[in-house]
């Protein structure tokens, strides 16, 4: 028999355990699960583990955005292990250490979800708490496989807690995987209220509009997905919840506001629980506390087609640190001005600074790796575009435009300067149905890049439209060989297009699962 993993679920100094006998007994659980669930304020400690357990380095706290955006092909890995050279190039192996964590500890979160949900309706506690954090789990759930479904297609269904009849789960069909994501979204939606804090109903129903978005756009023609996404993403916007921040800026000086749909928060001092993205995406010395290590890099052909579609647009200076920067050694302000890219490019330097960085994570409070700053999965702006989209197929383009311009004013509302910004400017009524869709889909990475959807977004329109985007960083001239020992020549191999259109099931998956076996491996690997 392969050896079996059973995850447990820890929150405080409360513990879901099994008897001991764990391959041969149902686990029977302890007078600690029920102590847990014995008043509304243990179970709301629950709950908030069950929000700890997506605040791990290994889910949102850092491997949710570094895998999504070190295999999009979006970004430039610097050499820091094979496992990031893996990432870089688009040669990723079922044992790579990032993948297997990332997976792992989704499905260490999920096991959480579930015993949760076990428990809750069992306990003597008022009905609309109950409710309440019943809707929240079911969100978390949800959010959960959507991690998993977009990056790895079909996975195992774990639906209820751990025993002997659920230890090994066969790989479901994609198709499955997105049916449970709904379904657990639509039960969500009943139990959750418009009003509610943490996870409100409408953070249902945009999830919900995700998720049929992206099934839409791997179906392309099925009006009917097309039709229900919309459906979703009209009970977020016409709700009046939420509405487009004000100022790009605000969005990441790492709190949530009003265009916040759903945050995850985090603490600077928790070993296992913190924000670790301004470490990896940030350069180094690029704040006073803090260790940085320009570790994954904004490409440089989507910097240079930043600049070259929209000139000026203010975005460009919140969302990558380019040019110069103020770079802090021991401490101490070391250079006011440290020119990185475009200043520094091959030709006089071939350190970090010859590429961007992603700046939507910088924190200046930083201290060595931990950050405080929010985390944002769903936020509004990301509705507006993912919605012109959909009217856009749907054949409304006004109504798409209209969406989207919202996006454009707000970009150009945002500049510093006392002259205003003229780009991003509107979009015009005389785009085609197909300039638009072309548009969008560059236009998102231009909103939204590194924050999470970067591995989904580039293949969610299918392998050829995957390739495209591939070629487009194998052309851009400033995309010239390097000293790397993988990526050598920082060209991709467009014949694995196909493969890298879905990530490797882990090694350690297969082996530890009875359920499974080589067979069930993505396509390619």
């Amino acid at each position: 028999m392969k050896t079996t993993i059973l995850y447990t679920l820890m929150i405080g100094s409360f513990l879901f355990s099994s008897c001991n006998s764990w391959l041969d007994e149902d686990p029977q659980y302890t007078l600690n699960a029920k102590t847990v669930f014995e008043s509304e304020k243990s179970a709301q400690m629950a709950l908030y583990g069950c929000y700890s357990s997506m605040t791990t380095l290994g889910t949102f706290g850092n491997y949710a955005e570094e895998l999504s955006a070190g295999t999009s092909g979006l970004f430039y890995l610097r050499k820091q292990g094979n496992w990031m050279e893996e990432l870089g190039s688009l040669n990723v192996s079922p044992t790579n250490t990032l993948l297997v964590m990332h997976w792992d500890e989704l499905y260490r979160a999920i096991s959480q979800f579930n015993n949760y949900l076990a428990f809750i309706d069992k306990a003597n506690l008022r009905p609309e708490f109950i409710s309440r954090t019943k809707g929240e789990v079911y969100f978390l759930r949800a959010l959960a496989y959507y991690q998993l479904v977009t990056k790895w297609g079909g996975v195992p269904l774990r639906l209820s807690p751990t025993n002997k009849e659920h230890i090994n789960e066969p790989r479901a069909t994609e198709q499955a995987c997105y049916d449970a994501i709904l379904s657990d979204l639509d039960k969500a939606i009943i139990e959750l209220k418009p009003e509610n804090r943490d996870v409100s109903q409408i953070a249902a129903y945009a999830l919900k509009s995700k998720t049929l978005f992206i099934m839409a756009s791997r179906a392309q023609n099925d009006m009917t997905l097309w039709e229900k996404a919309k459906l979703a993403g009209e009970k977020v916007i016409t709700s009046g919840r939420y509405k487009l921040a004000e100022n790009y800026q605000k969005l990441f000086d790492g709190m949530s506001n009003k265009e916040t749909i759903f945050s995850l928060h985090f603490m600077t001092y928790q070993y296992s629980n913190y924000n670790r993205t301004g470490a990896v995406f940030c350069p180094q010395g690029s704040t006073k506390n803090g260790t940085n290590w320009s570790r994954i890099q904004v490409s440089k052909t989507v910097f240079d087609e930043h600049n070259k579609l929209y000139p000026g647009d203010p975005r460009i200076d919140i969302s990558y640190f380019h040019t110069s920067y103020a770079y802090y050694k021991k401490q101490e302000l070391f250079n006011s001005a440290y020119e990185v890219y475009p200043s520094v490019n091959w030709e006089n330097n071939k350190d970090f600074r010859q590429w961007p960085n992603l700046k939507k994570y910088w924190d200046k409070d930083q201290v060595a790796t931990y950050s405080s700053r929010d985390i944002t999965p769903i936020r509004y702006a990301d509705i507006l575009l993912l919605m012109a989209e959909v009217e856009n197929e749907l054949g409304n383009k006004t109504t798409a435009l209209g969406y989207v311009n919202q996006v454009m004013t707000r970009a150009r509302n945002s500049s510093t300067s006392a002259w205003g910004a003229i780009n991003p400017t509107n979009w015009s009524e005389s785009m085609t149905k197909e300039e638009i869709r072309d548009r969008l889909f560059v236009e998102r990475e231009f909103e939204l890049l590194g924050e999470g959807d970067d591995f989904i977004d580039a293949r969610r329109r299918g392998v050829e439209k995957f390739k495209w985007m591939l070629l487009r960083h194998n052309k851009n001239k400033n995309n010239r060989p390097d000293q790397h020992p993988v990526w050598s020549d920082h060209v991709y191999d467009l014949s694995k297009a196909e493969r890298n259109m879905y990530l490797p099931i882990p090694l350690k998956e297969i082996n530890t699962n009875d359920a499974i076996t080589e067979s069930d491996q993505n396509k390619g690997y």
